[in-house]
């Protein structure tokens, strides 16, 4: 939401295919979409490379182009998935991937003014 409230476009993907975090994910695009951004709700399995990367060309299609990434897990998301995700990301071209653990709040600040710094 940070990023949007930023002006940014905004696709949001699930780490898991958890009922509660696919609604969770449609949610978060319906309120992306309230502020006037344009949204795209992703459902995929982190432990999918392939998931990852497709979503990845899937943003690419839709937004003209992907400027950064930012891989949070709840609880149920280990360290080593976020990793993982961030390395599939990193491999199909995305050159400013966020990794951020359970202090997920403390760093959206800086999440984002580093990327609108770096993308305007």
């Amino acid at each position: 939401m940070a990023l949007a409230g930023a002006g940014a476009d905004v696709g949001v993907a699930s780490l898991t295919l958890d009922s509660r975090e696919v609604v969770g994910v449609h949610s978060a695009a319906n309120e992306i979409w309230s502020l006037g951004r344009r949204n795209l709700a992703i459902e995929l399995d982190a432990g999918d490379a392939g998931a990852v990367a497709d979503a990845v060309v899937r943003v690419r299609e839709e937004f003209g182009r992907l400027d950064a990434a930012v891989v949070a897990g709840e609880a149920g998301v280990g360290a080593a998935v976020r990793e993982e995700v961030a390395t599939v990301l990193r491999e199909a071209g995305v050159e400013r991937v966020f990794v951020l653990d359970e202090g997920v709040a403390g760093r959206v600040a800086e999440v984002v003014a580093e990327v609108v710094a770096a993308t305007g």
